[in-house]
């Protein structure tokens, strides 16, 4: 890591029509990772991996087609991200999300989901901590999701995914999560 890599802050743009994530961090990622006031319209839907005809898609199991597309992601290790007075809608996959699939400690600290307007997102907030291989030292620590107005989860674009059943306001999944201090209050949902 560089020095030169930390406090990071991106504010007051508009990010729309984009097939991917919009703005997306992997591995351990810079400390203090700021997202302010921002938009994020239409965001997502892109083919991640194709492995031929999928007859169940977009019924049934997810089969050989994986679709994907977040407003803001973490994937992996952070320490500061703040995600703070954005305008998040019509997104595919997640709004904000920190997330991680890993056989080796990883820690996600310091995270501030506050005062967002999230709509038509199939979830509006998403976080996992998919602890593989006996793995137990990875831990979510202070995460906070307040004042945030989340409505209509699993309209919009987005529910035309192969899994219409799994849209959620907030989603953990059916992980572990293993956490310390994480707090959920004063949103409206």
């Amino acid at each position: 890591r560089s020095s030169q890599n930390k406090d990071v802050v991106i504010d007051n743009l508009c990010f729309k029509y984009i097939g991917m994530h919009a703005i997306a961090a992997g591995g351990n990622c810079v400390p203090n990772l700021t997202v302010t006031n921002c938009e994020f319209g239409w965001i997502g839907g892109c083919i991640q991996t194709f492995a031929g005809t999928d007859p169940n898609y977009p019924e049934g199991k997810r089969g050989s087609v994986t679709r994907f597309g977040n407003a803001i992601e973490i994937y992996g290790g952070c320490n500061g991200y703040k995600v703070e007075n954005n305008y998040i809608y019509e997104v595919y996959d997640a709004g904000i999300t920190h997330q991680i699939t890993t056989n080796r400690k990883i820690m996600l600290e310091n995270i501030y989901y506050t005062g967002n307007l999230l709509e038509k997102c199939v979830y509006g907030i998403e976080y996992f901590l998919d602890q593989i291989e006996g793995e137990r030292e990875s831990c979510m620590k202070n995460v906070f999701m307040r004042d945030n107005f989340i409505r209509l989860s699993g309209y919009g674009w987005g529910q035309q995914r192969h899994n219409t059943h799994t849209p959620a306001l907030i989603k953990g999944w059916s992980y572990v999560n293993t956490g310390e201090n994480q707090v959920i209050e004063n949103n409206i949902f």
